[in-house]
């Protein structure tokens, strides 16, 4: 459909029949459309530059469905000559015919429909924390803030003025569906959708980096370089419209980055500070782990905090790309990690999404966070661009949760709650991302996300030890249950008043080296002990070797009344004994029957009384059971160690906490 402009005749093409204004691209004016008749409402006022990638005419995909931008509504925060922020509301027109909306914030995009706003509070009772309801699902208000919308291009769906200011609510779930509150009319408006990477939109026909919107005024997003106002330097101009200030390094002014005139509003800033040096060099480009652009880093901040009268220092280095937006790396005591924004909120122990940061520990993506450290950070130093109006002594109070090696981290002020997830970041690693000259400084302490380098070894100790003692005991069974045949037996009584009890045999070992296991087997003890001398001589290599086995059974009565003890059985190990043709001599000694003292001999017995017999075995390779637990133990030494290991290492962390061990927390 086509109409003339009211007010200069150029010619309006609508390309959706929900729009109901379009501004004419020659002359600036809001047409409203009413029926089939169009009224000049008044004049707009000029888009900022921004930087924009989208334009008029930028396609893309969402949800499976196709749509086209056909307007937009540029907001601001603060005052229309000096806006803290600027941002984007385009309309789009999907294949469905339905209508919806595209946010573009700081690099980043949230495609939202208009909702019913049922049983939404009132623009003066919203409160940052508040609880409501949002998709069948509860929401947190993240955000709370007034802004303006400052100018329009092309087509709209709503009745409007040529500005207006409002209230605005943005609300966030533990899913990641979103919602902002629009209370622009009586009745508050609710943008329901969620947040999207820039691929995933699909984007066609985007904006050329040299191309600028209709109608916008000149200002830092036109330049490629600036030269400070005060000493003169050269800046290059890296993140264009979306940076508001931009801080010299060399002379530390402040440069305000809007409407051309306004280049030359520049403050001098108290730094709290000296010089403090960036380890990131501003305009280093790099790709870190985690990462799938190449950042350019833009900013840096020195910040400090102080607990307990000690103040801790800290830097954050602010990087930009233009499809992903920004990201945060942080360094303290050479520690690093790269803080992403995060478009939901973790849950608390009860399961409820988290209004306000508190110290109990929460819980996101199935992972449990424990509650670290809250305090107040506030800005020493600052040098390079940022895209708010940023100034050294601003603060926040911020929280800090962990599940090495990530970090969930909320900064809270009187207007929003913003929350990052981080990634401990080896400094080798971000030394190689930028191509920074030498070696890192070397990590002092640790950090509260760094990762347990003992737990690995500990759990890989503890694998193997288990394993290994799997293992062993698995092979000790076979090898019970696969023991060679005795190598021999003999049977002999132990006689009264011998003059020669010892007893000999020949004893054949099988080829090879074994372990013996010679044991001794006792009947009719009767408070006796017995006592065998044993050897195995090789005759031929005139070696032998000699071990002993002792027997015994005891009783009698005491206070406690009778008692008995006995051992029927004992045996000792011969080691490494090569096979062959071996003598075996067996001595045995005993007592007199209910005495300690050796038998005394006596004059043979022609017809002498058996006191008692035995049995002498030898068994080749035995499992020795007693040295497979003799290993068990010594096993353990080294993953206990890794275990105390690693164990220090999380009472270092945690001393640096508000939990610290033997603190009241």
């Amino acid at each position: 459909m086509q109409s003339q402009c009211p007010s200069c005749g150029n010619t309006l093409n609508y390309k959706s029949e929900l729009s109901a204004y379009v501004v004419c691209s020659a002359c600036q004016t809001l047409v409203a459309r009413k029926n089939m008749q169009f009224e000049a409402v008044g004049k707009v006022a000029a888009l900022q530059s921004d930087a924009s990638l989208i334009k008029l005419g930028t396609q893309g995909t969402f949800d499976g469905k196709s749509f086209e931008v056909v307007g937009r509504i540029q907001m601001i925060l603060g005052k229309p000559d000096r806006p803290d922020a600027v941002w984007n509301e385009w309309f789009a027109v999907f294949s469905n015919g339905a209508g919806g909306w595209l946010g573009e914030h700081l690099g980043e995009y949230f495609v939202s429909f208009v909702r019913p706003a049922e049983g939404a509070p009132g623009s003066s009772q919203i409160q940052l924390g508040q609880m409501l309801g949002l998709d069948k699902q509860r929401a947190v208000v993240t955000s709370v803030s007034r802004g303006t919308a400052l100018t329009f291009e092309g087509e709209l769906p709503f009745v409007m003025d040529t500005s207006y200011e409002a209230v605005f609510a943005d609300l966030s779930t533990t899913t990641g569906v979103a919602g902002t509150l629009d209370y622009s009319d009586d009745s508050p408006l609710l943008f329901q959708g969620r947040w999207c990477r820039f691929e995933e939109l699909k984007f066609q026909g985007l904006r050329l980096g040299d191309e600028e919107g209709q109608g916008a005024q000149l200002s830092a997003a036109n330049l490629k370089t600036l030269k400070c106002p005060t000493c003169g330097a050269p800046h290059e101009i890296r993140a264009g419209g979306l940076s508001q200030t931009l801080v010299c390094q060399y002379c530390d002014s402040g440069i305000d980055l809007n409407a051309d005139a306004t280049f030359r509003d520049v403050l001098k800033f108290e730094q709290a500070m000296g010089k403090v040096p960036a380890k990131v060099p501003l305009g280093s480009k790099g790709k870190l782990p985690g990462q799938d652009k190449t950042f350019t880093c833009i900013g840096f901040m020195a910040k400090a905090t102080v607990v307990d009268g000690i103040r801790y220092k800290w830097g954050e280095y602010l990087l930009y790309e233009p499809t992903r937006g920004y990201q945060w790396l942080t360094e303290s005591n050479g520690h690093w990690s790269l803080l992403q924004p995060l478009h939901k909120v973790p849950v608390n122990p009860q399961g409820m999404p988290v209004g306000q940061p508190t110290n109990s520990q929460l819980a996101l993506e199935g992972k449990t966070f424990k509650h670290f450290q809250s305090t107040h950070a506030s800005v020493d130093y600052v040098a390079g661009e940022f895209y708010w109006r940023v100034r050294a002594g601003e603060g926040s109070q911020v929280v800090d949760y962990v599940c090495p090696p990530e970090v969930l981290s909320a900064d809270s002020t009187q207007e929003e709650i913003n929350w990052t997830r981080g990634q401990y970041v080896q400094a080798s690693e971000v030394w190689k991302a930028f191509g920074l000259q030498g070696s890192p400084p070397e990590s002092r302490g640790v950090a509260n996300n760094q990762p347990n380098p003992y737990y690995a070894a500990s759990s890989r100790r503890w694998l193997i030890y288990l394993l290994a003692v799997v293992a062993g005991f698995l092979f000790m069974l076979f090898r019970a249950a696969t023991t060679p045949k005795l190598c021999f037996t003999g049977n002999w009584d132990y006689l009264d008043y011998q003059a020669d009890r010892v007893q000999v045999a020949n004893v054949t070992v099988p080829p090879g080296r074994h372990n013996l296991y010679i044991s001794v087997h006792a009947n009719g003890l009767d408070q006796r002990w017995g006592y065998f001398l044993i050897s195995l001589i090789d005759e031929k290599g005139q070696q032998a070797r000699d071990t002993a086995v002792q027997v015994y059974q005891e009783r009698g009565s005491d206070d406690e009344g009778p008692w008995a003890d006995s051992v029927n059985e004992a045996g000792a190990h011969l080691s490494g004994v090569q096979g062959g043709e071996y003598l075996l001599r067996v001595e045995p000694q005993s007592n007199v029957q209910g005495q300690d003292q050796p038998e005394v001999m006596g004059p043979p017995n022609p017809n002498p009384r058996r006191l008692f017999s035995y049995m002498l075995t030898i068994q080749p390779d035995l499992p020795q059971w007693g040295s497979f637990w003799m290993m068990v133990m010594l096993g353990l030494l080294p993953p206990l160690y890794s275990l105390w290991r690693a164990s220090n290492f999380e009472t270092r962390r945690w001393s640096e906490s508000d939990h610290a061990p033997g603190s009241d927390e």
